[in-house]
């Protein structure tokens, strides 16, 4: 498994749901012979217990970030696990969002 894995979340322009993408860092050895996706419209649970704490974190860094008067597209956010699925306890976790320049 890679790392981190990244997840992008974007909230839809009328704010009623969240549009999630799971991406995996491939290394460039590795590029060429991917798999491609068979079905846009697959999706998966995971981790969901944990997703108001994913919340809470990036309302934190919003407001750090909007108190500190940094520009940011606070319409996407991303969350970054450093961890194996398997690892339940002292985990690497960040919280992005992009910066507008």
């Amino acid at each position: 498994m890679t790392a981190p894995v990244t997840t992008m979340l974007k909230q839809d322009p009328a704010m009623r749901r969240w549009w999630t993408q799971m991406c995996f860092y491939v290394p460039k050895a590795h590029q060429a012979h991917t798999p491609l996706p068979e079905n846009a419209e697959v999706t998966t649970g995971g981790f969901l217990t944990k997703m108001a704490q994913w919340k809470y974190q990036a309302t934190l860094l919003k407001e750090s970030l909007v108190n500190a008067k940094e520009p940011a597209d606070f319409s996407t956010y991303y969350m970054a696990g450093y961890d194996s699925p398997m690892k339940f306890l002292n985990r690497r976790n960040e919280v992005w969002y992009m910066k507008k320049m």
